[in-house]
């Protein structure tokens, strides 16, 4: 299972935690960054609730995230927050469609991926997917919604247009983050299998598996186009893969507990939210063969996932506070009213 928040506690502050060799590819040495290109400048209030992927609509000015079993909204440039659109039970990923008027979100409460009006919330089509309906993705080559569906191992591919399922990928694993490079090749992040697999969308079809040794649990994955790599977060590590050979590359040491990975195409950097160390890894990836780490900035713990907007640079990280487990437990409770969205900026 994808490390959900919904009501769980990240514990522990741990140090840098570099990754285990092996043979075939490097181990990048620990970077004491000296200063940080990125501080934290304030943050957005919501309701109390889990939460998962966040998604920025920089068109529509509009940050999303799957959130206490709805759709949370903030409108970027003012700031507002709109706690409820539509019902997505344990809502999973947001993805806009039709100039930002649909929000297709997937709900693992009951395996499903649900057509939203962005505006009123109506649900205009739910369509049935298999177990686990995680990550998603739009699929500009074919016109697919891609579907990762993390208990079932496959991928479901949902056309958006008529709102109808239109085949499936059998995978196998726990299925994370997907994502696509600039020439329409399709990725996804096996978890529990420490892999980066290819799909062939129009075979329908696995094309090629990679295994990221050294890398534990993949969740996070990213292209970096101008360092013609793809991006894993690790758990304590980045992966770094030739996106051409599908070649592990090196692995870049950063915190712990990271869920998400993303890209800033203008500055050239990848940005890793760590929910258990409580910083931001902030990785150069401006050419190809030289991603590295430049900083990690301190944000909060349970800051895991997140969003970039790419107009601005900003990052938005959903966070909360948790009370210490009660005896017997392994989670504590979320603080009542601590609930926010982190904004985090860069600094040129």
């Amino acid at each position: 299972m994808r490390r959900l928040l919904i009501g769980a506690a990240m514990l522990g502050l741990c140090g840098f935690a570099p990754a285990a060799g092996s043979a075939g590819h490097h181990v990048e040495a620990k970077v004491a960054p000296s200063s940080a290109p990125y501080a934290v400048t304030g943050a957005i209030a919501g309701n109390d609730g889990g939460w998962d992927y966040a998604t920025i609509d920089p068109g529509a000015r509009r940050f999303y995230l799957s959130h206490a079993d709805s759709v949370f909204v903030i409108e970027l440039d003012t700031g507002k927050a709109i706690p409820h659109v539509g019902d997505a039970p344990h809502g999973h990923k947001v993805i806009p469609l039709d100039g930002g008027k649909v929000l297709a979100v997937t709900a693992s409460g009951d395996n499903s991926l649900r057509f939203i009006d962005a505006q009123s919330g109506a649900t205009l089509a739910s369509v049935p997917t298999a177990a686990g309906p995680d990550s998603a993705l739009y699929d500009p080559k074919s016109g697919m919604i891609l579907v990762a569906a993390h208990r079932a191992g496959e991928v479901d591919i949902i056309d958006p247009r008529t709102r109808k399922a239109a085949g499936s990928i059998a995978v196998g694993g726990a299925l994370e983050e997907l994502a696509a490079d600039r020439s329409g090749h399709v990725f996804v992040a096996v978890e529990d299998r420490n892999e980066v697999v290819e799909l062939d969308v129009a075979k329908k079809a696995v094309a090629r598996r990679t295994k990221l040794a050294g890398c534990d649990g993949p969740t996070g994955l990213v292209y970096a186009a101008r360092a013609h790599a793809l991006v894993g977060a690790c758990d304590g590590a980045a992966a770094v893969i030739d996106s051409k050979s599908l070649k592990l590359e090196k692995l870049v040491p950063i915190g712990k507990g990271p869920d998400a990975a993303l890209y800033d195409d203008v500055r050239g950097t990848v940005l890793i939210p760590c929910g258990q160390t409580g910083d931001l890894a902030v990785l150069s990836a401006r050419a190809p063969g030289k991603v590295s780490l430049i900083a990690r900035v301190p944000t909060e713990k349970s800051a895991r996932l997140g969003a970039l907007d790419p107009r601005t640079g900003k990052v938005y990280l959903p966070t909360a506070r948790f009370l210490p487990p009660a005896a017997g437990q392994r989670r504590g409770a979320m603080e009542p009213g601590s609930f926010r969205v982190l904004v985090v900026s860069p600094k040129s």
